[in-house]
């Protein structure tokens, strides 16, 4: 049996399926162009990929370095920094009461969501579409992947001249953050050995043991104990035997599963340590629940105003079209000529050459 190409699946759509159809297919199919329709990478950048994804899938985590060019890390430093300030004034001016009665179970479900921090990190914003990034993410997760949560306000921002080695909050993220308010527990343990999220760090300053780097423990993803596991002995503000701290030039990211065990670390230099946590998910997985009604600023339901989603290029308008006002969110491309294809392949006679093992390997 010859399988055909995208040319040939095309040509045979032409009384199979809708003229716009038929030109989305078109789009994608063309050499040098990925499912998604985005251009194909060059070789180079696919093969870092590869490298990155491999390690993710071992040992949970990856370090993809010089993502943010050295001469726009000050810039981009100074405007964390001063969002940080805004996004905490925005917060602190919600209404106590309301911010109480709003999460927790059996809130309202219709009080209006909060903004999304990209709406204050325009001068990072383009590069949460970088193109290894991404490949990164969509070689985990899926073609189609999307932004879920972004936070300036948080322990990746950490003041200076802490000295506290043994410092320790080791948990795991969302959706698998067994503390993350009402929903707590929707994901439950033993987690399932799916890479479901991918967080990742976005460092400003350099990482290492002298600003606080991350800690992180290597292969925790596929352990089905957790550190705020509630039967799990396990000290959550205490080190643990084969824990690592992630050392990393400024302008990297730092990219795990979302159920590897990891820890904010405290800084004892002598100058602030910044960086931005953002979450990658992919198009299956439910956004639709986080740490209340609200949505607190960052959180999954956090909207992207159409003024920011605008200034945004379209690389990273995919990420957040599911929250920016006015747009349509889209499946991707790639399950478009998924579709596609198999209404028009080419079929055999019978089933007689196929055979399925007990173990469900293909034979």
């Amino acid at each position: 049996m010859t399988l055909e190409g995208p040319g040939e699946l095309i040509e045979k759509a032409d009384d199979r399926l809708a003229p716009p159809f038929i030109e989305r297919l078109r789009r994608i199919a063309g050499d040098g162009v990925l499912p998604t329709g985005a251009p194909l990478p060059p070789a180079a950048v696919r093969e870092e990929v590869a490298e990155h994804v491999a390690r993710v899938k071992e040992q949970g985590f990856t370090v993809i370095e010089n993502v943010i060019p050295p001469g726009r890390l000050a810039e981009i430093r100074e405007d964390v920094v001063k969002a940080a300030g805004i996004i905490q004034a925005e917060w602190d001016a919600l209404d106590t009461q309301n911010w109480l009665e709003h999460t927790t179970p059996g809130a309202p479900s219709d009080t209006p969501p909060g903004i999304s921090q990209i709406a204050h990190l325009l001068s990072l914003a383009p590069y949460f579409g970088d193109e290894r990034m991404l490949g990164v993410a969509r070689g985990l997760l899926d073609p189609h992947v999307r932004i879920a949560q972004c936070e300036a306000v948080g322990g990746t921002i950490r003041p200076p001249n802490e000295n506290r080695p043994d410092y320790r909050e080791w948990h795991s993220d969302w959706p698998h953050d067994l503390t993350a308010g009402p929903h707590s527990g929707s994901i439950a343990q033993p987690f399932l050995d799916v890479t479901m999220a991918l967080s990742t760090v976005w460092y400003l300053s350099d990482a290492s043991p002298q600003s606080g780097g991350t800690w992180t423990v290597p292969y925790s993803h596929r352990d089905p104990r957790n550190p705020r596991g509630a039967l799990d002995a396990i000290n959550q503000q205490a080190p643990i035997p084969g824990e690592v701290q992630i050392t990393a030039p400024a302008g990297s990211v730092y990219v795990q599963d979302t159920r590897c065990w990891h820890s904010t670390a405290a800084n004892p230099g002598p100058t602030a340590r910044i960086g931005v946590v953002v979450i990658y998910a992919p198009w299956w997985l439910n956004l639709e629940f986080s740490r209340g009604q609200t949505g607190f600023p960052g959180a999954n339901r956090a909207r992207v105003p159409q003024e920011t989603f605008e200034q945004l290029p379209p690389s990273v308008q995919a990420l957040v079209r599911h929250r920016a006002d006015g747009q349509i969110d889209e499946i991707a491309d790639a399950k478009w000529f998924v579709s596609a294809a198999a209404q028009l392949k080419q079929r055999p006679a019978d089933n007689s050459h196929v055979r399925v093992d007990q173990r469900g390997r293909r034979s």
